[in-house]
């Protein structure tokens, strides 16, 4: 998970940015054979009886960007018939953005590393996740004197159960060196590297003998080109740092990944999703004019005409009701009320607005409990729409159990689900009580408002702008880092792990956070194609850039948390006093745990205190399973 978040976003989040972008990782092709992505070591310091001191930095490093290789040289360097090729421009950013990742938390990995260590596995057993996670310098510093040069890109050509790997170096022998020296087995490095003739200063790497010596660059990089625009357009191709395509029966499966402004984007098209293709449909996303900036939202949009033709033979009330919907879907938090809503786009209300008389029909065969002893009730009301008019609503309310309950109390939740129709939408509050009504009821479709744009991964931002999305998730996750959450997850671990245990609770939070903390925002959304297909978008935000003042301010505040420097309430609330008007405030409220939205931070406090619940919840269920099976042995 931490190799992951560092070459995605570290590159994105802990370097500055050039106009050429950076070059994230590529999880399903290999980019150096000879340089395993867990590097050990020869030797490793036995294991100290306390912790190692402290020696993490003070200021958090400014590491200029590595300019992106041109991409046809690259092209010309794959092979001929590749099963998959990959070209990755700039692959020096890897390496930067794991440091970045690492550098501020040597010292809780280190702890984490002793209390892990097993002992009987040798003193050597641990030393690749050493080198990974407390020693980095080490392995930046024999890259350095390799003789390698990355700045001149990688190109990756599999065939088959094979790949080979071309990069420039000084010799063929900086590559085999290198693995053996990062290698805790020496001895068992199998790489092997050859001279191109063709491509002076460019070695070829395999460990393959065979295929390695009837290797060649095909020099076919406009073809190679042509395929691949054709898959993603040409914008995308000239943009990305990575490029990969896969051969598939159903057609060839590409990827392209770039970061700019601290933000790591992949772009992916495959085949064989005709059916997801039918029902889904690029349009306006009118329906996220009422989302606020900072929060989390779900968005699609539905092709009616598609759904009618798929209901066949439905009866004809069926029917109605989905000619009756404008094709959008929203789930999301409105306004300040804690909770989310699920808002149904409509054309016509009247179809949908008889569901809830019906639904009175059923009242009596609603189950009274839960099996967890929760108490339920159903409830047909009219109540004040907020502007003079009423609106029947239908209330399922729960009377929770205890552990629910203080889930429901400690984010000032209704426990209840509230449906109703208004002239534009059918809504389903979920915690909001009727609390939200009126804003449901004031709310219209039109277009997102520029402040939630602005506060959107650029490539997301552009897609919704320009009507090509037609689904779409944004989870905003900086509350998770907000103080009260942090703290609830140390008490819940404290709760629930032993006491004999060698990893204290605090460790293990500030481990996962240090790797976590990089991370702001997740999106995830779909675009139509020219020619009828679609392409995927994963976009990770990173929590600051190195574009301007304020994104160093913020991956150094975030790296003053990390080293525990300064609290989070104090390194983040700096932000907000410093940047009130950025469109990444939200962020910095989040962080500080000030924001009073109960849009911003709902899914991230509920992590928090399901954590707090459920982690203790189940150390209990483990002791009592191992009472039960005691009890069960001592039985004659």
């Amino acid at each position: 998970m931490t190799a992951a978040l560092a070459l995605t976003l570290g590159s994105a989040g802990c370097k500055d940015e050039v106009a050429t972008p950076a070059a994230p990782s590529s999880p399903t092709a290999p980019v150096t054979p000879a340089s395993p992505t867990t590097p050990a070591t020869p030797t490793s310091p036995t294991t100290p009886a306390t912790p190692p001191t402290p020696t993490t930095p003070t200021a958090m490093p400014i590491v200029a960007a590595t300019p992106a290789a041109p991409l046809d040289p690259l092209l010309d360097l794959i092979g001929k018939d590749p099963t998959t090729w990959v070209v990755i421009r700039a692959p020096q950013d890897f390496i930067d953005g794991h440091a970045g990742i690492v550098h501020g938390a040597k010292d809780s990995f280190a702890r984490m590393l002793l209390a892990l260590k097993d002992e009987s596995k040798g003193p050597d057993a641990d030393a690749g996740m050493r080198k990974l996670f407390v020693e980095f310098d080490v392995v930046q510093a024999a890259l350095a004197a390799s003789g390698l040069h990355l700045d001149k890109g990688v190109a990756v050509t599999v065939q088959g159960e094979h790949n080979v790997t071309v990069l420039a170096a000084d010799d063929v022998e900086s590559v085999p060196k290198l693995a053996r020296t990062l290698s805790a087995k020496p001895d068992e490095v199998k790489t092997k590297c050859k001279a191109l003739p063709s491509a002076p200063g460019f070695i070829a790497c395999g460990d393959d003998d065979a295929t390695l010596a009837a290797f060649e660059p095909a020099e076919a990089a406009a073809t190679l080109r042509t395929s691949i625009v054709d898959q993603l357009g040409a914008e995308t191709v000239e943009i990305s740092n990575v490029l990969m395509i896969t051969k598939a029966d159903k057609g060839p499966t590409s990827i392209a990944v770039r970061t700019t402004g601290g933000v790591f984007q992949t772009d992916f098209r495959t085949g064989g999703i005709e059916e997801f293709l039918e029902i889904e449909t690029p349009g306006p996303a009118g329906a996220l004019a009422v989302v606020k900036p900072g929060g989390s939202f779900g968005w699609m949009r539905l092709d009616t005409a598609a759904l009618v033709k798929k209901a066949g033979g439905a009866p004809a009330m069926a029917t109605n009701m989905i000619t009756a919907l404008s094709g959008e879907l929203l789930v999301s938090g409105i306004g300040a009320t804690p909770g989310a809503v699920m808002l149904i786009g409509l054309t016509d209300p009247t179809p949908i607005q008889g569901l809830i008389p019906m639904a009175a029909l059923m009242k009596d065969k609603v189950p009274k409990e839960l099996p967890d002893g929760s108490k339920l009730e159903l409830v047909i009301e009219s109540t004040d729409d907020g502007s003079g008019g009423k609106l029947q609503v239908m209330r399922i309310k729960v009377e929770p159990s205890a552990e629910l309950a203080k889930i429901r109390d400690q984010l000032g939740l209704a426990s209840e689900l509230t449906a109703f129709v208004t002239d534009k939408w059918a809504a389903i509050g979920m915690g909001t009580g009727n609390a939200v009504i009126p804003e449901v009821a004031r709310a219209t479709a039109g277009e997102p408002s520029p402040e939630l744009l602005a506060a959107l991964p650029a490539g997301f931002a552009s897609d919704l702008k320009a009507h090509k999305a037609s689904a779409a998730m944004h989870i905003e996750l900086d509350g998770l880092h907000s103080p009260g959450v942090r703290d609830q997850l140390v008490t819940a671990l404290a709760a629930a792990v032993p006491a004999d245990s060698k990893i204290a609770p605090r460790d293990i939070v500030d481990a996962t956070f240090a790797v976590l903390a990089p991370l702001s925002s997740y999106s995830v959304w779909s675009t139509a194609t020219p020619d009828g297909n679609v392409v995927f978008h994963l976009a990770l935000r990173g929590f600051g850039d190195g574009e301007s003042e304020e994104g160093n301010a913020a991956k150094q505040a975030r790296f003053d948390v990390t080293t525990k420097a300064k609290d989070a309430a104090t390194a983040y609330g700096a932000l907000v006093a410093a940047y009130p008007s950025s469109p990444r405030i939200e962020a910095y409220r989040a962080r500080a745990g000030v924001t009073t939205t109960g849009a911003g931070t709902g899914a991230a406090a509920l992590a928090g205190v399901l954590a707090a619940l459920a982690v203790p919840a189940f150390n209990k269920y483990i002791e009592r399973s191992k009472e039960a099976a005691s009890s069960a042995e001592k039985s004659p």
